[in-house]
């Protein structure tokens, strides 16, 4: 005849590796939970960063067109066919006589320089910006090979700032009249 174990005895053995099993899966998926959490806060961070650097990009193209257009502007103080208007040592004003002593990334870095939109009256940047973009003017004469004169091209530095100050973006062009 066929004895059965003794299940009272088979019971006691097994008291307590259902705790341990089910600790371990909490303790897994605690885990698996905390990585995903932290991994989507990097990628909001990137995502910010990302965005104000394209913040940045867009006030400095913007700072960059408002400089072109003042150096085209035919009734604006300034000369396009010369450089009167233009100031030497850079410190009041954005338009400036380029010279080995200018550094206009850093003029514009230190606050020197024409906020956008002091020509054209277009000021209407959206909120996002942390500072207003500016840009700075320089005149550069040259002597090109086989003309008759000289000539004057316009260097001109913007920069733009993003939803923060520590996100900026510098662009620069060269406009020949």
């Amino acid at each position: 005849m066929y004895r059965f174990p003794n299940t009272v005895a088979s019971h006691r053995r097994q008291q307590g590796v259902v705790l341990v099993v089910g600790l371990l899966l909490l303790l897994v998926m605690t885990v698996l939970g905390v990585t995903t959490i932290k991994s989507t806060i990097l990628e909001e961070k990137m995502a910010g960063n990302l965005r104000d650097k394209d913040l940045a990009f867009q006030a400095a193209e913007a700072a960059l067109r408002d400089g072109e257009r003042l150096v085209t502007c035919n009734n604006c103080s300034l000369d396009i066919n010369g450089l009167t208007g233009l100031e030497m040592d850079c410190t009041t004003s954005g338009l400036c006589v380029a010279n080995g002593d200018l550094d206009p990334v850093m003029d514009l870095r230190n606050g020197i320089g024409l906020e956008y939109g002091a020509y054209t009256g277009d000021t209407a940047l959206p909120s996002d910006y942390s500072t207003p973009p500016r840009f700075v003017v320089e005149g550069i004469r040259y002597w090109p090979p086989g003309a008759p004169g000289w000539k004057v091209v316009y260097r001109i530095t913007a920069i733009g700032y993003g939803g923060t100050s520590h996100a900026t973006a510098i662009h620069q062009s060269v406009y020949k009249p």
